[in-house]
């Protein structure tokens, strides 16, 4: 190819939660590929100081960007053409990393059509976008999106690689992690309803900090922290997962439903998954309707719910069929391939 190949990472100034997996793929790229990761203060920042320095470092990547051997590629949580706020400090600075030697990784993609000129207005520049779900890509060529777009779905780091000669400690039989859809929510307040005794462990907020307890106030912990999250989620035999805006959970994500990590972070986990996922063609491209049922009604929540908390084992075999294909080091190959045929 005869570039050399930086990695942009924003882990100096993002510490937002959402972007520690984001650094967890940039770390097993550069391993996997052996590029190097440089910092990118490319951000607006409202402390005078970091607004400074921020400019100065922006302004040095600039110069380096116009270094035709450079090659940078970087993830952006979504498409700058949003004015994004991380914590109220940090926003995006749509004009920048906008070359021929940038290569954006975008990661959620949810825009509407309305918003597409600005869209391609920000990366008019580049020599091509990675879009990570099918289902973004298909609408960007529907649209007839005039920059050259590939697909490079999002993946599990390897460092959280099922074992297959490890089982789980389960603790607890059901936690509901994150925000959970509501059909499913509405589904298990019938179930206890029917099942008093059932007990299952949410995120509540008490005193402005999240913890988990259980539908009975039981506190478990607060599991703020990476590390926590993933000692939480091998602790529960069964967990809840769907698609970010199926029965409309989340206004913000325009009606896409892309098959998020966390999918990926319980079946390694070695969780039993009571889903609800949209027919699409990100969740076709995973064929997620032949690992998972798609919870439609409330007796089939009942059985399937049931029959987990019955089963004593999970489905090892489709499990590690599944993730096989979807591992960081899987993709740090394909990216290797885009990046080799393009440069």
């Amino acid at each position: 190819m005869g570039k050399n190949i930086n990695l942009l990472t924003l882990r100096n100034v993002v510490f937002d939660p959402c972007y520690q997996i984001v650094y967890e793929w940039e770390d097993e790229i550069c391993k996997n590929l052996g590029l190097k990761i440089k910092n990118d203060y490319t951000l607006k920042k409202n402390n005078i100081f970091l607004s400074i320095k921020s400019l100065l470092s922006s302004f040095i990547n600039n110069i380096f960007s116009k270094n035709k051997s450079e090659l940078n590629v970087y993830f952006e949580m979504a498409p700058r053409c949003i004015e994004k706020i991380y914590r109220g400090l940090i926003k995006i600075n749509k004009n920048t990393n906008n070359n021929s030697n940038a290569v954006p990784i975008i990661i959620d993609f949810y825009l509407k059509k309305e918003q597409l000129n600005d869209f391609y207005r920000a990366y008019n520049k580049v020599k091509f976008l990675i879009i990570s779900s099918k289902e973004a890509y298909s609408f960007l060529i529907e649209n007839n999106c005039p920059i050259s777009i590939l697909h490079l779905p999002l993946s599990l780091p390897d460092k959280y690689k099922l074992d297959l000669d490890k089982y789980y400690e389960k603790k607890y039989n059901l936690v509901l992690i994150g925000h959970c859809n509501p059909f499913l929510v509405k589904c298990l307040n019938k179930y206890c309803d029917y099942h008093p005794d059932f007990i299952y462990f949410y995120q509540k907020t008490i005193n402005n900090s999240i913890y988990y307890v259980s539908n009975k106030g039981e506190i478990i912990g607060q599991y703020q922290s990476r590390e926590k999250y993933i000692d939480l989620i091998r602790s529960t035999k069964i967990a809840f997962y769907s698609t970010p805006s199926i029965d409309k959970l989340d206004g913000y994500t325009n009606g896409f439903n892309q098959v998020t990590p966390r999918l990926f972070e319980l079946m390694a986990a070695q969780c039993l998954i009571l889903a609800r996922y949209s027919d699409n063609d990100d969740t076709r491209y995973y064929n997620l309707n032949k690992y998972l049922t798609n919870i439609d009604n409330y007796t089939e929540f009942e059985n399937c719910l049931e029959n987990f908390l019955n089963a004593t084992t999970y489905p090892q075999t489709e499990y590690e069929n599944f993730l096989s294909e979807n591992y960081t080091s899987h993709r740090s190959i394909k990216l290797l391939s885009y990046l080799n045929n393009k440069y």
